[in-house]
């Protein structure tokens, strides 16, 4: 009897480092497929100061080894472009102070040759069932190409091209 229910819990455990095995591999799965659509899951705990993003975005901007596991706020905050830093701060300060459970930004962050890539943030604050815990979670999505059309396209408005002078609307 002892040891058929020693077989038991073995065949118990196994199946649940089995279904641990699945869901690993889905959550895996889940996440090639949203980085091949240049998605990726962001979630920030204010609390414990960790933003965690999928590992596939930080490979996708050159990063490897220990800088794929780097959690911290302030490690994510210095890839962001100087320029973009005091926006994300203020919006990150509203959530992180209850004035607002909706984050957005259009934001550069660095890649490991220096050069930027623009990424959407869209995310909503929630507190954790578990922990009570304020959690910050969306997709941040490239946005590269789209905004770098959108800048040679203001730059195109403000100068008409065969007289060289300013355009109209750049002017009111």
């Amino acid at each position: 009897m002892a040891t058929m229910g020693y077989v038991l819990l073995q065949n118990l455990f196994e199946r649940s480092d089995y279904e641990a095995d699945i869901a690993a591999a889905a959550t895996e799965r889940s996440s090639l497929a949203l980085a091949s659509a240049d998605h990726f899951v962001w979630e920030w705990r204010p609390q414990h100061e960790r933003i965690v993003t999928d590992q596939e975005l930080y490979r996708s901007l050159g990063y490897r080894g220990a800088d794929l596991e780097e959690t911290s706020q302030l490690r994510f905050f210095e890839r962001v472009h100087p320029e973009d830093l005091p926006d994300i701060l203020e919006k990150t300060g509203a959530v992180a102070a209850g004035a607002s459970r909706l984050l957005e930004s259009d934001i550069r962050l660095s890649s490991v040759e220096g050069s930027y890539r623009w990424f959407a943030l869209r995310a909503r604050s929630h507190i954790d069932e578990i922990n009570g815990d304020l959690v910050c979670l969306g997709p941040l999505t490239e946005i590269t190409k789209p905004k770098e059309i959108e800048i040679r396209l203001q730059g195109v408005a403000v100068h008409v091209a065969v007289s060289g002078l300013r355009s109209r609307p750049s002017l009111i």
